[in-house]
């Protein structure tokens, strides 16, 4: 619910339509009883509240004709007449109050009677100095009676308006009655001219047009930025407006302080806080705002600290409303808006990307702008574009496009529909295709403001976010770049979610596609030739590279992704020889033919899908790697001769994901996963029992095993998890003990892989498997006892054991842990 002024008793009784008008305010007065007092204090008041004023020149009413007032009157929104104890002298007056009348019957101009001095019954039944002055009246316009009735109804309808009264010394001169009648009572000028003012102008904000017009989506936005501000409350709040750029947080914000701004003594919006500090500086913004507030044309600040001295001083008794637009560091939050600068009731609304900073300043509610919804984004396209909530049929599915690729940015909405408006259907496709390989200009240009303010390691972090782990764990991720940046990234990534270029999506790490995209178009910017860029994703610029080895130490990163397998011949020896900074490599979809002898020492990230190598070269050092990933892979080994993975915790062999901390030396570990993956036969669920030779290199002893998601524990996978059981056991004789928290194992926990039974698959059954030993033997092994079910039992590792986790998926099958004592 949007907080009203109390301006309800405020006259207006047309329903007709609001005309134009070039005046807000007409004011009638007495000349001799008001005009240098009284009339001319409210006249200042209202010009610096901006409030249109006409006040007649007094060389006016020395001419000939009132025509020039009665044209003004017919222009003017509301009419104020002082009624002063001389007001009925002058015919003057008479005829403008008259005129007022007639206007607000006919054309809905609102009348607003100041009873000044003299009291509403003395106006309405002409008693008092009016009845004197009406005898004058009477005699001097002998032949003319209709017009002297004409004012009498006049001033008797004014009087039944009764708006505001001043009376000095009024209170011992009015009844109890009397003062109830009258609908404000001041008992000083002053507090009389800021009700007057005040609800003239809350009125007038509510009546005339706004400047935002064709908005979507905005009521419900607004409605929830009021809840935030809680006018009613009678001390200062601040309130940040959080959001990515071209969002809509300025249009929220000008939206709200024009439904509110009538509320408050003064008002001032500072726009673009962070362009104008970098070009004109803080105390340019200073004066501004005292400007704004103080209605003075020129204020002297000699710098930052002398104006925030200024604005404690002479604001802290104000009610104000301020408003300031994209802050981006909190050193101007302190030198524009302290907490206890202002008067009571005051509204600080600040809109800004960063989080932090609005943290930092201490707000007191952070309102997140969220992105349009579906229909509101088509309706808002359909706005811009066909400047109607109608769409073609033809165009409807092309619409819906533009609304898809814009992902409810209201930026980019605005801007891709305005560029199509009266545009034919047949430029339309041409026009999504160009946006698919550049972004539209002016929404990268605002989102890249983002970027550019944040430190060289944010940046870096983004970038390889943007290209390789969007819709990641955020956890596998920070492992990731922690090794590839040398410290830990949790700061930085937080940072960035601060700022709006990350959304946390639980353990997931999201950005908004236009995000994604301003990531790509700044490092396509880095340089025209694809080989000297930072980061390569678009296969029409890797292949060449790859292919021709023209790679160069710039890059980084390599995110090779084929919507489906295309066959690519790597003619020399070496595609990546000379991208001697390669840290992060995923390659998908990809039939490679060749041979690559050369992989960076800096990889971090090693995800090769189908890769052709059947081991990885003998000099590659894998210090920093971390995570491997070689699904359908030639691998038969990763590599001949010794070498350690010191980092690696995540393992992919064809199907089968090793997850590991701390691993040590792994020699061939990529022979056990290739076993796994021979042995297995999706249509049975299970392991075939010929295989190929020479497995070898299990780590470790396995001593502790449970399974992690147990709700995929369907009967038709249970066989191959027991079959892998098994192969493990062959290579490692000793105690495993395996737990399952899935009801349909009830907790049970096997002390033995003996006692690991049937029942997993049939009711407890267990029949003969066979697998193979760390020689190549097939082994053969009856088991026919029945698990037992142990109560109360928790996986947990001892912390003093020196152990690792590995979590294996075998395609469809659950994930289960290991846990191997080095």
């Amino acid at each position: 619910m949007i907080p009203q002024a109390d301006i309800s008793s405020l006259s207006s009784s047309s329903s007709s339509p609001t005309p134009l008008w070039m005046y807000d305010v007409f004011l009638s007065f007495r000349g001799k009883d008001t005009r240098t007092g009284f009339t001319d204090h409210l006249y200042a008041a209202l010009i610096r509240k901006g409030i249109i004023t006409f006040r007649d020149d007094e060389k006016l009413k020395k001419g000939k004709s009132i025509s020039k007032l009665f044209n003004a009157i017919e222009q003017s929104r509301y009419v104020v007449a002082i009624l002063s104890s001389n007001y009925g002298d002058s015919t003057w007056c008479l005829e403008e109050l008259a005129k007022a009348v007639e206007c607000k019957e006919l054309m809905g101009q609102t009348l607003i009677p100041i009873f000044f001095h003299v009291h509403p019954s003395e106006v309405g039944n002409q008693t008092g100095s009016f009845e004197i002055a009406f005898s004058k009246n009477e005699q001097a316009f002998k032949g003319n009676l209709e017009k002297v009735e004409r004012w009498r109804a006049a001033l008797s309808q004014a009087a039944g308006l009764s708006r505001y009264h001043y009376l000095h010394n009024g209170y011992t001169k009015l009844t109890i009655l009397q003062v109830f009648l009258v609908a404000t009572f001041c008992r000083y000028e002053s507090e009389l001219i800021q009700t007057v003012v005040r609800n003239i102008s809350t009125e007038l904000c509510q009546t005339m047009p706004s400047a935002f017009t064709d908005l979507v989506g905005m009521d419900s936005r607004v409605k929830e930025m009021l809840s935030y501000l809680v006018i009613r409350l009678n001390k200062v709040r601040m309130i940040g407006i959080w959001g990515m750029g071209g969002m809509g947080k300025t249009t929220i914000a000008h939206v709200v302080s024009e439904r509110i701004r009538a509320q408050f003594e003064a008002y001032s919006f500072l726009s673009n806080v962070r362009e104008v500090t970098e070009k004109q500086g803080v105390v340019h913004l200073q004066k501004k705002l005292l400007s704004d507030i103080l209605l003075e044309s020129s204020v002297s600040i000699h710098n930052t600290y002398t104006g925030i001295s200024i604005i404690r001083r002479r604001l802290c008794t104000k009610k104000v409303l301020i408003i300031l637009d994209d802050v981006d560091r909190l050193e101007q939050l302190r030198a524009l808006s302290g907490h206890n600068w202002f008067g009571p009731g005051s509204r600080i609304i600040i809109t800004s990307r960063d989080k932090r900073v609005l943290i930092e300043h201490g707000v007191d509610k952070i309102y997140q702008v969220k992105p349009l919804t579906n229909n509101e984004a088509l309706q808002l396209f359909n706005w811009k574009s066909f400047r109607s909530d109608q769409v073609g049929e033809e165009f409807l599915e092309l619409s819906k496009s533009f609304v898809k690729y814009a992902n409810g940015l209201p930026l980019a909405i605005e801007n891709l529909g305005t560029s199509l408006f009266q545009r034919s259907l047949e430029e339309w496709p041409g026009a999504l295709f160009r946006l698919k390989e550049r972004p539209d200009k002016i929404t990268f240009d605002v989102l890249k403001v983002s970027f550019d303010g944040l430190q060289e390691i944010e940046k870096k972090i983004f970038l390889d976010i943007a290209f390789f782990f969007k819709g990641e764990d955020k956890y596998r991720v920070t492992r990731i770049l922690e090794c590839c940046y040398g410290h830990c990234p949790v700061i930085h990534i937080k940072v960035l979610m601060e700022k709006c270029l990350l959304t946390p999506f639980g353990r997931k790490l999201w950005m908004h596609d236009l995000i994604q995209k301003l990531g790509w178009e700044i490092v396509r910017q880095e340089n025209p030739e694809a080989g000297k860029r930072s980061r390569l994703w678009l296969p029409n610029d890797i292949i060449p590279v790859l292919v021709n080895n023209t790679g160069m130490t710039a890059v980084q990163g390599v995110y090779l992704n084929f919507q489906k397998n295309e066959e690519i011949n790597l003619s020399v020896n070496d595609p990546f020889s000379e991208m001697k900074n390669l840290r992060l490599l995923k390659i998908w979809n990809g039939d490679f033919f060749g041979k690559a002898n050369y992989l960076s020492n800096q990889l971090a990230l090693l995800e090769w899908h189908e890769c052709p190598l059947n081991y990885l070269p003998s000099e590659f050092e894998s210090d920093k790697l971390v995570e491997l990933k070689m699904h359908s892979s030639r691998i038969k080994q990763l590599w001949t001769g010794d070498n350690f993975l010191l980092r690696v915790f995540q393992y992919f062999f064809n199907g089968v994901h090793v997850v590991a901390a701390n691993s040590g030396n792994f020699l061939n570990l990529g022979v056990v996963a290739a076993a796994i993956d021979d042995h297995f036969d999706e249509a049975e669920g299970g392991f075939r029992t010929e295989g190929e030779e020479g497995v070898s290199g299990v780590p470790g002893i396995m001593s502790r095993m449970w399974i992690q998601n147990p709700n995929r524990c369907a009967d038709e996978y249970l066989d191959g998890i027991e079959d892998f059981i098994h192969f493990a056991r062959s290579h490692n004789p000793g105690e495993t003990r395996i737990w399952c928290p899935c009801r349909r194992c009830n907790n049970m926990l096997w002390e033995t892989i003996e006692t690991v039974r049937f029942h997993l698959v049939r009711n407890g059954m267990i029949e003969t498997y066979s697998t193979w030993n760390h020689h190549g033997e097939q082994l053969d092994i009856g088991l026919s006892s029945r698990a037992t079910r142990v109560d109360n039992v928790e996986p947990i590792v001892d912390p003093n054991e020196q152990v690792m986790d590995i979590i294996l998926i075998v395609d469809n099958l659950p994930c289960f842990s290991i846990c191997i004592d080095e």
